[in-house]
């Protein structure tokens, strides 16, 4: 089990990758919302799930999932806490195998379980934010070339907040200008059920990536919460690198509007 102590932001900080090989197989349109209801087919929900949109014959269009590369993150992050991997899999619904598939998509319902199962055995709130540094930076091929191929710190924002639905189709965020402040809204979409460590470790993701791309230029003033704390003030600025306000009406991470210029070395 991990305590806030041994949670150390310095980790994160990793040399950059080279992308002299990576290639964008498919256009964002394909993968933005992959995976959807498909009874029969092994792999897939077999019956709409609490993030389904179903249609007017009653099938399901749209099912929340989450891209195989960020369960496999948990999984080993899972395994370093001590725990059986095949069994806690087994008690959410995964696929081991079918994981290996670098494309392969999860229902969101079994990412939920397998935080909530998480927590449970680690006794760690935390544990969202302790599953940053398993997401360093270069872990999401194509999502971290095109941030890095950016000119600005803002066009970077822009393009993560797009290509995200790659990492999850469970939440939606939205990128504005409110007088001095650049605010990037978190919402989860209508009917998905959603955790305070999975949010935690979307939001970590994206700011820690985005201030190692900047060399430490492009953090948040302040991040807003909508859920309780999970962890103390203090470990909260160390792996957020700025104040963390909880209970708020949104997820909210707000950059100063001017520092969105920055250049991504």
């Amino acid at each position: 089990m991990r305590s806030e102590a041994d949670v150390d932001a310095s980790t994160l900080s990793l040399p950059r990758r080279s992308w002299p090989s990576l290639a964008l197989r498919r256009p964002f349109g394909l993968c933005a919302a992959p995976a959807c209801y498909k009874p029969g087919v092994r792999g897939y929900p077999t019956k709409p799930s609490a993030g389904a949109t179903v249609n007017r014959r009653g099938r399901a269009s749209f099912v929340a999932t989450v891209g195989a590369k960020t369960v496999r993150a948990a999984l080993v992050a899972a395994e370093r806490a001590g725990l059986d991997v095949s069994r806690l899999a087994a008690d959410v619904g995964l696929e081991l195998a079918r994981l290996a598939d670098p494309d392969a998509r999860v229902p969101h319902d079994s990412w939920v379980a397998l935080f909530r199962h998480l927590e449970q055995r680690t006794g760690d709130p935390g544990i969202g934010l302790h599953l940053v540094a398993a997401l360093p930076f270069g872990h999401f091929d194509a999502v971290d070339y095109l941030v890095a191929s950016s000119a600005t710190a803002e066009e970077g924002l822009a393009r993560l907040v797009r290509a995200f639905p790659i990492v999850s189709t469970a939440a939606e965020h939205t990128v504005r200008r409110v007088g001095a402040e650049l605010r990037v809204t978190r919402a989860s979409r209508p009917g998905v059920a959603t955790t305070r460590a999975g949010t935690e470790l979307a939001i970590g993701g994206m700011v820690r990536r985005l201030a190692e791309l900047s060399g430490g230029a492009f953090v948040p003033e302040r991040i807003e919460l909508a859920h309780p704390p999970s962890v103390s003030p203090e470990t909260y600025a160390r792996v957020l690198l700025c104040p963390v306000l909880s209970e708020r009406e949104a997820h909210v991470v707000v950059y100063r509007a001017s520092s969105g210029s920055v250049p991504i070395r």
